[in-house]
């Protein structure tokens, strides 16, 4: 089952959440990219996997495909600052306001 994780800032209300098996996802033969995420029965066609992130020059939250991490930068501002936000720690600075450190509101299963 999948594992997320629910942020929220105390001072300027930025919240997000990221998800350990992020957003598989696959393309029909029209070429429309579908979400598969388990348990969907179509899970198993998927062929690639987009990752909840967040800039941490602006704020922004959108989704990066896991295969080209390293090519990537905020869509935003184009500041490659990112972080995925599966694996940002409970009590890091906020990426909007930086004047709170953020909380885990909740795991999600």
């Amino acid at each position: 089952m999948a594992q997320g994780k629910n942020f929220n800032c105390s001072s300027c209300g930025w919240h997000a959440a990221g998800w350990d098996e992020g957003l598989p996802y696959y393309f029909k033969a029209s070429g429309e990219k579908r979400y598969a995420p388990h348990p969907y029965s179509d899970h198993h066609l998927c062929t690639g996997t987009e990752d909840d992130f967040a800039c941490r020059a602006c704020g922004a939250v959108f989704r990066l495909d896991r295969a080209a991490k390293e090519q990537g930068s905020c869509p935003d501002c184009e500041s490659t600052d990112v972080v995925a936000l599966w694996f940002m720690p409970d009590g890091s600075p906020c990426p909007r306001c930086k004047a709170d450190a953020l909380h885990l509101s909740r795991a999600i299963s």
